[in-house]
């Protein structure tokens, strides 16, 4: 059921993608539930993302539209597939195995999304959207657009082998908030311990 937006704009940067647990695939992505709870809470929530130009990408758009998500800054690739994740249990943990070289690995930066970004109040990013150097140049480019007074929200959601002390640095310097869990401290104290 989709609810009236507020004034609020709320924008969510990163991956849409199917999670495949045992059970079935799910609708997920760090960045495509952070905007469909961000719409639930009454934000009028954009997500920019990028899918395959397949079955699994025309399914996801849809579905996150019908969740009240805007979905008209997701991108069609015509050559890499909709991302997928397979998630696996083990004592109780989700163990990922995340698909590489998919669509959302290729966000790239698009002169429209200047002024959807000039309108926004909070930008959500992670750091899995920048493990390519497109990823983070895209991103970075697109928040130049936005206001100062904007909410920069970095959610680190660190994924080994995939979030280096590189990238993370990066992401910080990006953002005025940093979500994170007690397992993403303890891999961040691994990382900036190495020299």
């Amino acid at each position: 059921m989709r609810t009236e937006p507020s004034e609020l704009r709320f924008i969510a940067w990163g991956e849409l993608l199917w999670d495949l647990f045992p059970d079935g695939p799910r609708l997920g992505g760090a960045a495509a539930n952070a905007a469909y709870h961000a719409h639930c809470l009454g934000a009028n929530a954009l997500l920019v993302s990028r899918v395959g130009d397949d079955e699994l990408g025309a399914r996801a758009r849809s579905e996150l539209f019908a969740r009240g998500v805007e979905t008209r800054a997701i991108q069609i690739d015509d050559t890499a597939p909709t991302g997928t994740v397979n998630v696996e249990f083990g004592d109780g943990e989700p163990r990922y195995r995340i698909a590489t070289g998919v669509a959302w690995d290729r966000i790239g930066y698009q002169p429209e999304l200047g002024e959807v970004f000039a309108e926004a109040d909070v930008i959500c990013f992670g750091t899995l959207a920048q493990r390519s150097p497109l990823g983070f140049d895209a991103i970075e480019r697109a928040l130049s657009n936005a206001p100062k007074t904007a909410l920069r929200l970095c959610d680190l959601n660190v994924r080994e082998p995939f979030a280096t002390r590189a990238i993370v640095d990066r992401a910080l310097g990006l953002a005025s908030i940093v979500k994170l869990n007690e397992g993403e401290v303890a891999t961040l104290s691994r990382l900036f311990a190495r020299s």
